[in-house]
């Protein structure tokens, strides 16, 4: 889960703070990853060290 917050402004011109979630299922979709959460995770060497 991703947590985030978004500053907009109310229809009296207000700061107000906007709280989003993002669940990995809507990344995966909106991305078009087509991959599942059981699929291994390769990262090369260079990149673990």
């Amino acid at each position: 889960m991703i947590y985030s917050a978004v500053r907009m402004n109310d229809e009296n011109r207000k700061d107000i703070d906007l709280e989003v979630k993002f669940i990995v299922d809507n990344v995966r979709r909106v991305l078009d990853l087509q991959d599942k959460d059981d699929d291994p995770i390769i990262i090369p060497e260079r990149l673990s060290k």
